[in-house]
């Protein structure tokens, strides 16, 4: 905001003050409006189910992550029903985890988004932690 401000005041200097302040004014207001529309917003739309059963997982996760800096973009939880809908991803080239307790994560690696893309059904498969026994002793 301040280098802004500076242009501003360099602008300003000497005659025409007032036309050179309105038009700079309004090309810094012009310019913030139109910026967020050219923003990138793709949508990703899939669902999630257990691989040997076939019914959706309520409550599993899916992490969509920078391919470009590995960060990650956004998460969201899938529905009652294992669907999930991510909107507002801001890059065109992803990658998604998907997640939840008792499964394994599994990793779609490159997903080329277009403005809506379906990724279909994701099949988790279940894990079971093996614990040494326990002994119970009254």
């Amino acid at each position: 905001m301040s280098s802004a401000f500076n242009v501003l005041i360099i602008f300003c200097k000497g005659s025409g003050m007032v036309k050179k302040f309105v038009l700079v004014f309004s090309l810094l207001i012009f310019s913030s409006i139109i910026y967020p529309q050219s923003k990138n917003n793709y949508k990703l739309l899939g669902g999630v189910v257990d691989s040997t059963l076939g019914t959706g997982l309520t409550g599993a996760n899916v992490t969509v992550i920078s391919r470009a800096n590995g960060k990650t973009i956004t998460q969201t939880t899938f529905d009652e029903k294992g669907f999930f809908t991510v909107n507002n991803i801001s890059e065109k080239n992803v990658r998604a985890k998907f997640s939840m307790l008792g499964y394994q994560t599994k990793v779609v690696d490159s997903i080329p988004l277009e403005k809506t893309y379906r990724l279909g059904v994701i099949k988790l498969r279940s894990t079971f932690i093996l614990m040494p026994e326990a002994v119970i002793s009254t």
